[in-house]
């Protein structure tokens, strides 16, 4: 069964966005979970395999990185080379 849901082009930009970086990018947001919810929604309804590389990070701080699956990030901590 495939999905007939759509995907929101400014979420799935910001997936390619976060691919295209060398790292990763940040994002504070105010209703996180929510976020978290919509930015896999998309990533799935966009069906593009590439942006399986690249996941969420949740921060302490209340933000959020779209980072590269090679990156280490502890909580609470920038992006570090594995």
């Amino acid at each position: 069964m495939t999905s007939t849901a759509k995907p929101s082009p400014a979420l799935t930009a910001l997936w390619y966005r976060a691919l295209a970086s060398e790292f990763g990018i940040e994002l504070t947001v105010t209703h996180l979970e929510q976020t978290v919810a919509d930015l896999y929604a998309s990533r799935k309804a966009t069906n593009d395999p590439r942006l399986e590389a690249v996941q969420v990070a949740r921060m302490k701080d209340g933000s959020i990185w779209l980072v590269k699956r090679e990156m280490k990030m502890e909580e609470g901590d920038a992006p570090a080379l594995t």
